[in-house]
């Protein structure tokens, strides 16, 4: 078989690209499928932060302590978890999970270089780039039945900002 996959019984992720391929470096054919499939890391990504995933990994390793305080499914929890490892954000061994040293220094509350809110920003603007070529369509402008950012979006925008800022200053000052 090419590749190894993350979990036997989660075969849809090595279906999607989200196993170690076998290929030759710059094969322009691997290039293009993980270009076309980048997106699906990023949901994974993206609904693991929004329900709190990563502070949830910090006091417990065990999928279904996760899935209990998710509301999710043990199994389905076990294959996004699962997922998580695939892409290089979480550790598995011996069947609990945890945080690795990025996202233990980015992604969980307190964090030094805490960065959350920025990508949780980026999760709210998922919505918009999905629908680019209408905006194309328009000259850029958004729907008209697009309603103001909710309070949440603007909280992660600002935030957001206001991390990425300390980080720049932090540099300029060094």
């Amino acid at each position: 078989p090419t590749g190894r996959s993350i979990s036997r019984r989660s075969p849809s992720f090595s279906r999607h690209n989200l196993r170690a391929p076998d290929v030759t470096p710059n094969d322009p054919i691997q290039e293009l499928d993980e270009l076309a499939s980048a997106f699906l890391k990023s949901q994974i990504f993206f609904t693991a932060l929004r329900a709190g995933v990563f502070d949830l990994l910090e006091s417990t390793p065990d999928v279904n302590a996760v899935a209990e305080q998710t509301g999710w499914a043990p199994r389905a929890t076990r294959m996004l978890l699962d997922g998580l490892v695939a892409i290089g954000l979480v550790t598995k061994a011996d069947g609990r999970y945890t945080n690795s040293d990025t996202v233990k220094a980015r992604l969980v509350e307190g964090a030094p270089d805490d960065r959350r809110n920025i990508m949780l920003h980026r999760a709210h603007s998922w919505d918009g780039w999905s629908h680019l070529d209408a905006r194309l369509r328009d000259d850029g402008a958004p729907p008209a039945s697009k309603e103001e950012r909710s309070p949440e979006e603007v909280r992660a925008f600002i935030l957001g900002m206001a991390d990425v800022g300390k980080g720049s200053a932090a540099a300029m000052l060094e």
